[in-house]
């Protein structure tokens, strides 16, 4: 799953300046807040070319980098 999590710890640590393994907690620790998610949100879409249904697309759900391509792999 490198192929997903290589550009999303990218993004993140571009995007917000912060450095990030799969498993850091993103939200649940205030690392992150909810704008975070719909810019998640937008950079999986674009990148991976895929829709996440808008009732996934919650912090709880995208809580880490393993979580998200979790949810990316199962979506592809």
């Amino acid at each position: 799953m490198a192929d997903i999590t290589q550009p999303l710890i990218a993004f993140i640590a571009d995007t917000y300046g912060e450095t990030v393994t799969e498993d850091t907690p993103l939200f649940s620790t205030g690392l992150l807040d909810s704008m975070a998610v719909v810019m998640i949100a937008g950079f999986i879409q674009a990148e991976y070319d895929i829709e996440l249904p808008p009732r996934q697309v919650v912090p709880i759900n995208l809580n880490t980098v393993a979580a998200i391509a979790r949810r990316v792999a199962r979506a592809r």
